[in-house]
């Protein structure tokens, strides 16, 4: 018995090791400009990888392949953009909802690794721009599991500075329109405060679902310093937390200043929000800090 597994443990090593080998070498053969058939020997190769084995080993491969020098121009120090060319291709062309899944998972860590590698994603332009247009698609997946992994490469390419930022867009439609709570609430995690998606976030404020309203209220407070916020939107961020029907909501509230909103010298703020149950414990928690 232990004979057979110690075989089959042999049998498994060797097919990973001549999947590698057979990656190594395609890579090795391609140019700046892909051709389509090494293109499509590598959607194979990947293919099989990602039906055939776990998300540790995809990445293990991942790992191997991008520290695996790429024999192109000196401008392209890694197997990054043959890899993403592979994956955009991957996402476009199968079918099987499983294969876009890891595809989205697998950009978004080679995106990473070319982070941790310090390569400029502005040195890929050209290849980032066609991928985006890719994930793009994939927000709109019949297949929740890939919309959800979508989300991490997209956040990763946003350009905050860019008041125009179609990947920043992508997030902001997510989580306003997607029909299923996880992916709204993923991707207000990753989305990037700006004037843009400011707006947005105090929005989800008064979403239908619970856990968003909470999760949007803890994101607030942790990213958005009360100083950048408008009277008027404290005020409206103030009355929805305190009336909230979700238990210890109001408390988040605590991190505004009543004293500033009260103060003559800002605006009037509304008549309703101090009138709230709620008001006696969020004042006397705030005189005790």
């Amino acid at each position: 018995m232990v004979r057979r597994q110690s075989t089959k443990l042999n049998l498994q090593s060797e097919k990973e090791e001549s999947m590698l080998n057979r990656l190594k070498k395609l890579l090795n053969q391609a140019k700046v400009k892909i051709p389509p058939s090494v293109s499509r020997h590598l959607a194979t190769c990947f293919y099989e990888l990602f039906l055939q084995h776990d998300n540790e080993l995809l990445f293990k491969y991942m790992r191997t392949l991008l520290l695996h020098p790429l024999k192109v121009k000196e401008e392209f120090p890694s197997a990054s953009y043959v890899l993403c060319e592979v994956a955009k291709w991957m996402l476009m062309k199968v079918r099987n909802k499983a294969v876009r899944f890891r595809s989205c998972e697998f950009i978004g860590n080679l995106l990473n690794e070319m982070a941790d590698e310090e390569i400029e994603l502005q040195d890929f332009e050209d290849i980032f721009e066609d991928l985006l247009k890719t994930l793009f698609l994939k927000t709109i997946d019949c297949c929740g599991r890939v919309r959800l992994a979508a989300i991490r490469p997209i956040a990763i390419l946003q350009q905050p500075q860019d008041e125009n930022c179609r990947a920043v867009g992508a997030l902001v439609f997510l989580m306003k329109r997607d029909r299923m709570i996880e992916i709204r609430c993923q991707a207000l995690k990753n989305i990037a405060v700006t004037k843009r998606t400011l707006p947005d976030l105090l929005e989800r404020t008064r979403d239908r679902h619970p856990v968003m309203r909470m999760l949007a209220f803890k994101f607030i407070v942790k990213s958005i310093p009360p100083k950048f916020l408008t009277i008027k939107q404290r005020v409206l961020i103030l009355e929805q937390g305190l009336n909230d029907t979700i238990d210890g909501l109001f408390v988040l509230c605590t991190y505004f200043n009543v004293c500033d909103i009260l103060d003559p010298k800002h605006e009037t703020p509304h008549d309703t929000w101090h009138q709230s149950q709620h008001f006696p414990t969020f004042y006397a928690t705030l005189c005790a800090l």
